[in-house]
């Protein structure tokens, strides 16, 4: 019996010319979402979620991850089953 194909999972992002510069700004704002911008602008490569390095529980982190992407900050899709 052939597996039913699934789809592509994907992540949505804002319009960016929705997002205001107080809302990027906002986002900017905790430390914890300027250390991940911080480490992914030192990174060569797309960094997964699961390999930040941040005082915080990996559920506080996607908050932040979803606050960041809301902001039109960071870009986040899949690769597998890893959310870069």
């Amino acid at each position: 019996m052939a597996r039913p194909r699934t789809a592509a999972r994907t992540v949505e992002h804002p319009d960016l010319s929705e997002v205001s510069l107080q809302q990027v700004l906002e986002a900017l704002v905790d430390p914890v979402r300027r250390m991940v911008v911080s480490q992914l602008a030192g990174a060569d490569e797309d960094k997964g979620c699961g390999t930040f390095d941040a005082p915080v529980s990996l559920s506080t982190l996607t908050h932040h991850f979803h606050v960041l992407r809301e902001a039109g900050v960071i870009r986040q899709y899949y690769r597998g089953t890893t959310k870069l």
